[in-house]
C-alpha cells in the first residue's frame, strides 16, 4: 500500500445553520445545509446526508465567501504618511512579511477567501512568495491573485520632500513614456518566467 492511499481522507461535513444567502438568486434560503469535501462546497442540499458529518452553526447565517479587489498586505497600520515612511525607508523585509501573513489570517477570519493583492510597496515578489505558501499549506489566509512590483512615473511616489541631493528607495518601479513601460514589462516577464518554472498558476 503506498503512502497516498494510506492518508486519512478529511471528514464530508454538512453545516447547518439559520439560513443561507443565495448571493447569484439575491435571496436567503431557509432550511437548506452546506454541503463540504476537502475545503470544497459540494452542494446545498435539504437535509444532512448519512455519510456527512453535521455541524450546527446555530441562528448564523451562512455567506458565500467574500472577494476583496485592492489590498496591499505588506503595508499595515493606519497608514498615515509617517507610517508608510517608516514601512518603506525602516522595516526590514522579513518584518513586512510577519505582518503580512498576520494580516491573511485576519483577512480569512472576516470572511474573505480572495483578495486581489495589487503589489508589494517594495518588497519586490513576496506577494507571489505568500501566494505559493498559501496554495501550498505553509500559512493560512484567503486565495491571492498577485501583480508583484507596480509601476508609476516620476514624480508621482508619496515619499518625496526629503533632500533631493539624496536618492531614497521607493516601493515602485518608476518609468516615463512608452519604451520605458515596455522595457520593464520585458523584465518582469524575465523575472516571473524564473519564479513561475515548476509551478502551475
Amino acid at each position: 500500500m503506498d503512502d497516498q492511499s494510506a492518508a486519512p481522507h478529511a471528514p464530508r461535513v454538512a453545516f447547518t445553520g439559520s439560513r443561507i444567502l443565495d448571493a447569484a438568486g439575491g435571496r436567503y434560503l431557509d432550511e437548506c445545509v452546506v454541503l463540504v469535501e476537502d475545503d470544497r462546497i459540494l452542494d446545498v442540499a435539504r437535509s444532512v446526508p448519512q455519510d456527512f458529518v453535521p455541524v450546527d452553526l446555530g441562528d448564523r447565517t451562512i455567506a458565500p465567501g467574500l472577494i476583496d479587489g485592492h489590498t496591499h498586505v505588506y503595508l499595515h497600520g493606519n497608514l498615515l504618511r509617517t507610517d508608510f515612511e517608516r514601512q518603506i525607508l525602516k522595516e526590514y523585509p522579513s518584518y513586512r512579511t510577519a505582518h503580512a501573513v498576520q494580516a491573511l489570517q485576519t483577512t480569512l477570519a472576516a470572511g474573505f477567501t480572495t483578495i486581489r493583492d495589487l503589489e508589494t510597496e517594495g518588497a519586490g515578489y513576496g506577494d507571489v512568495g505568500l501566494r505559493d505558501a498559501l496554495v501550498q499549506g505553509v500559512i493560512r489566509g484567503p486565495r491571492m491573485l498577485t501583480a508583484g512590483p507596480a509601476l508609476s512615473s516620476t514624480g508621482s511616489y508619496p515619499i518625496a520632500r526629503f533632500r533631493p541631493d539624496w536618492r531614497y528607495p521607493v516601493g515602485v518601479d518608476v518609468v516615463d513614456g512608452p519604451d520605458a513601460c515596455r522595457r520593464i514589462v520585458r523584465e518582469f516577464i524575465n523575472q516571473l518566467g524564473e519564479l513561475l518554472r515548476g509551478h502551475s498558476l
